[in-house]
């Protein structure tokens, strides 16, 4: 699992709980999310080119925060989010162990 210096320097990962969450070292919850991002995507984040993050996030989280987390260069009008299967939209809340997938909405012609 390869995890970004921002979010190491934030949370000193101690393991995880029975209910899901991951406890830190500073005794905060946090959730932990799985992001996938097609390929017009990798080169847009803050992270760099990956096609596959680990993040984890604060209780309450919504997709409009880890848009913010993945500082993505790239418009969310025209971003298609897709969490567990099902397209939602920026106010999502997120929950920990949630799939989430992130594409452009392309439209041909």
């Amino acid at each position: 699992m390869k995890l970004s210096a921002t979010l190491i320097a934030a949370y000193h990962y101690v393991g995880p709980r029975s209910d899901g969450y991951l406890a830190t070292s500073n005794h905060e919850l946090t959730l932990q999310i799985t992001v996938r991002l097609c390929a017009s995507l990798q080169r847009r984040i803050s992270e760099g080119q990956q096609n596959c993050l680990e993040l984890r996030l604060r209780p309450g989280s919504t997709m409009a925060d880890l848009l913010d987390r993945l500082a993505i260069d790239f418009p969310v009008a025209y971003l298609l989010m897709i969490v567990n299967g099902r397209l939602v939209g920026p106010t999502q809340p997120l929950h920990s162990g949630d799939q989430v997938q992130l594409l452009p909405d392309i439209a041909g012609g």
